[in-house]
């Protein structure tokens, strides 16, 4: 076989070569580009739904707590509706015991008579 022909094969082996070996890189960088605009676009989703998703819970932490704080000044309220209600319930019963009579609630003496003829079984 000539020299030439020999040294053709070689010159056109090494160019095949460096062509795949082009080929093979463009190839891998064209896919390298691709996976990172696949990757920042998946990046730019996945920040939006967690901008989102830590909006939507900042809005319902916010609404609990204020449900919370209307939960503690209606229990407040109540507190101070039931204390003083045992308060008039006391001071009640600390006027009917000390008026065993009951001649001391306001009502005029003949009413009180008639309820007390009632309760007696005096008028009937």
């Amino acid at each position: 076989m000539p020299v030439r022909a020999v040294i053709a094969g070689a010159v056109l082996f090494l160019l095949m070569t460096a062509s795949f070996g082009a080929g093979w890189a463009v190839q891998g960088w064209r896919l390298g580009a691709q996976l990172a605009t696949k990757q920042a676009a998946w990046d730019a989703k996945k920040s939006a739904a967690l901008l989102a998703e830590r909006q939507r819970s900042a809005e319902a932490i916010k609404k609990t707590n204020a449900a919370n704080a209307a939960l503690a000044e209606a229990d407040r309220a109540l507190t101070i509706a039931q204390g003083e209600r045992d308060t008039a319930r006391r001071r009640f019963i600390n006027e009917l015991e000390a008026d065993s009579d009951l001649s001391g609630l306001g009502i005029p003496a003949g009413r009180l008579q008639s309820i007390r003829d009632h309760w007696s079984g005096g008028a009937r």
